[in-house]
């Protein structure tokens, strides 16, 4: 599963490199739909709920004190975005 907390956008997948693929093609999707629509101001950003920044805390904080059962895997924000 892969999860983008400031649009609130969640995708499935088998794999994490498959997961990131869709969330970035996901993204990407939904910021053009923004921009197309006049609308970027009221959709970006979108934030998630509270419960899946505690997650992403608990994951990142485990990810630090626990390297080697790391569960997850947690993506920087660094992809450009190609506006329409």
């Amino acid at each position: 599963m892969g999860v983008c907390l400031t649009l609130n956008l969640v995708v499935k997948a088998d794999s994490r490199e498959h997961a990131k693929t869709k969330l970035e093609d996901l993204i990407e999707a939904y910021v053009s739909d923004a921009i197309a629509q006049d609308e970027i101001d009221e959709y970006v950003p979108r934030h998630a709920p509270l419960l899946f920044y505690i997650e992403y805390l608990m994951l990142k904080l485990g990810s630090i004190f626990k390297p080697s059962r790391q569960p997850s895997l947690i993506f920087r924000e660094s992809r450009q975005l190609r506006h329409a």
